[in-house]
């Protein structure tokens, strides 16, 4: 005698993973484009589903002012940025593509305001801390080539120039 073969036994699908909401805002240090040192702070908002991330943010500079001949000429930078990511646990990994506006108001060349388009490419290596369930700490810091080169002309002479490399470091809420 034979006994009767078992029903499979029904499968109950894996919960899929869900696509998380995440908004983050900070202070940053940069180097690189403006002509020496400066802060800032960034905005930005994303998705992540698994070990994949997107996120975009808005960034701007503090204004960095250089004396010249003729008086003074102040820089400021507003620029946005794409971060797609891998994140591993708490580290992320991102590329980034950053387009903006590196504004400069004084004694120039061709006027008293001048605006160029900045451009940079990069990598970002960036740290979540969790503090709570929703509430954390985000590290981040990320060096990117700039292709886009721009020289501020004051009283007929380059006073500056764009870094070919710019660097920044980060400190914000997530």
């Amino acid at each position: 005698v034979q006994a009767p073969i078992p029903a499979p036994a029904p499968t109950t699908p894996s919960p899929s993973a869900p696509v998380e909401l995440a908004i983050y805002a900070g202070g940053l240090g940069t180097l690189g484009l403006s002509p020496r040192p400066t802060g800032g702070g960034n905005v930005g908002l994303g998705f992540r589903h698994r070990s994949f991330a997107l996120y975009g943010e808005g960034r701007m500079d503090l204004p960095v002012s250089l004396e010249v001949a003729a008086g003074v000429v102040r820089t400021s930078l507003l620029i946005g940025t794409v971060l797609p990511c891998v994140q591993w646990r708490q580290l992320g990994a991102c590329m980034s593509l950053s387009v903006g506006a590196l504004q400069a108001d004084g004694q120039l060349a061709f006027g008293q305001r001048d605006t160029s388009v900045v451009v940079k490419v990069g990598a970002r290596l960036q740290y979540e801390w969790m503090l709570f369930q929703h509430l954390g700490l985000l590290i981040h810091g990320e060096a990117s080539a700039v292709p886009t080169r721009v020289t501020v002309i004051a009283d007929d002479v380059a006073i500056w120039s764009t870094s070919p490399v710019a660097a920044e470091v980060g400190l914000g809420i997530i």
